[in-house]
């Protein structure tokens, strides 16, 4: 066992619940990285000529127009968060 992986246990109290925590994450997050990863692969497949930097440009604007199509307002920080 690494000493990252001993590291990451311990801080979760057992090997079971490491292992809990890892699968409700990666539920989680794996659907994000597909529906990404499909996004990108449609960009490429319209723009053909664009690289990784066009992408990324075009990908921030994307989420940009998701954000504001959501009416989400920016708030102040908590205050206990500030130092974190």
């Amino acid at each position: 066992m690494s000493r990252e992986f001993e590291i990451a246990v311990s801080s979760s109290g057992s090997e079971d619940k490491y292992w809990d925590q890892a699968f409700k994450s990666y539920k989680k997050i794996i659907p994000v990285e597909k529906m990404n990863a499909d996004i990108e692969r449609k960009y490429l497949r319209n723009n053909s000529m664009s690289d990784g930097e066009d992408f990324n440009t075009y990908y921030q604007e994307f989420k940009n127009k998701l954000v504001i199509s959501e009416h989400y307002k920016k708030i102040r920080p908590i205050s206990f968060l500030k130092n974190k």
